[in-house]
């Protein structure tokens, strides 16, 4: 493995990985660094996984994580966790050797920042907002235009912007929202539910 910067990778990598972090973790990195040492500290005194090059030192995320897998880290302590093993390849008098396939619990987990999923690697921690949806009215669905398929009718210009397969009542029925792609933008349109 060769040590290679890719700078829209390593933006997007940088991105994700404080996205991850609660927002106590991103505030104490606001800190000065006595500051940001001792409330990084506290925060894995409380249970949090804590990186001390990274979160406590200040250390670029995309590089300290490249810089390990080019040693051959598969994991490393976090900032709570004692080292007691040699570095990789490594056998050192009454030091255990690293095992790549062993990670203690709460240790960091160590990928090539270039190529595996960030998204696996660093999941947002806040939840992503809820989907918006639009409440129809009777104007969404046009049934002078009827639709190119059994019980279906065109939108509205006002139902363009209900997502595909939301569902909704008129005259005591139920239509479903459907999106047809096509060379030129999309056909909008509403079906009736089986049964519906």
């Amino acid at each position: 493995m060769d040590y290679i910067v890719i700078p829209e990778r390593k933006q997007a990598f940088n991105t994700a990985y404080w996205a991850s972090k609660s927002p106590a973790v991103r505030k104490a990195t606001e800190l000065g660094v006595p500051g940001r040492a001792e409330g990084m500290t506290a925060l894995a005194q409380s249970g949090l996984v804590i990186d001390r090059q990274i979160d406590i030192m200040g250390y670029d995320p995309y590089e300290t994580m490249l810089t390990r897998r080019l040693y051959g880290y598969t994991w490393v302590p976090s900032a709570l966790q004692m080292i007691t093993f040699s570095p990789p390849g490594f056998a050192l008098t009454k030091e255990s050797a690293y095992d790549p396939d062993r990670p203690p619990a709460g240790s960091i987990l160590v990928h090539d920042p270039n190529t595996f999923d960030i998204a696996t690697w660093f999941p947002p921690f806040d939840p992503p907002p809820p989907a918006e949806t639009v409440d129809p009215s009777p104007s969404m669905i046009d049934f002078s235009q009827i639709w190119p398929e059994k019980n279906g009718w065109f939108s509205t210009q006002a139902g363009y912007a209900v997502p595909a397969g939301q569902e909704h009542e008129e005259g005591g029925k139920t239509y479903i929202k459907i999106v047809m792609p096509w060379p030129f933008g999309a056909y909008h349109g509403w079906t009736l539910r089986a049964g519906g």
